[in-house]
């Protein structure tokens, strides 16, 4: 299972230094930046891309944000199936592909999802719960 980090402007390029920085050099890992140097349009960029990829491999595709434009773009291949498409990026998401990456994609999936959504708290709130916890 390959690996690209999609979104707008340099996000991915800084959530692969992140993952980087925690996992070490991932080469299974691609960046896509969208909207830099004046680009109007990433139909061509991400067709290009989709076209380019060799049979038998296996791609999920995280993007930034449900029904941002980078996203919206690579719904257009969803029906294909070798690519996965997630959305909602964060690092803990990532970090739970990478370690799952020779799963398979559906366990690395439902896993890195779950780690997302877990992942995002409020922290008040966790500390008050606790805080709570400890009076009883």
């Amino acid at each position: 299972m390959k690996i690209l980090i999609a979104s707008h402007g340099t996000l991915a390029k800084g959530m692969k230094c992140s993952l980087e920085l925690i996992m070490g050099k991932q080469e299974e890992v691609k960046t896509f930046c969208a909207y830099l140097d004046g680009e109007t349009s990433i139909e061509a960029r991400v067709k290009e891309f989709m076209e380019n990829i060799k049979e038998g491999e296996e791609w999920v595709i995280v993007t930034d944000l449900l029904g941002g434009s980078v996203n919206n773009e690579f719904m257009k291949y969803i029906h294909r199936p070798d690519i996965h498409l997630l959305t909602g990026m964060n690092l803990a998401l990532l970090l739970v592909l990478i370690e799952l990456k020779d799963a398979s994609a559906e366990v690395a999936i439902e896993e890195a999802l779950n780690a997302a959504r877990e992942g995002a708290v409020n922290c008040r709130k966790l500390l008050d719960a606790e805080a709570k916890n400890e009076d009883f």
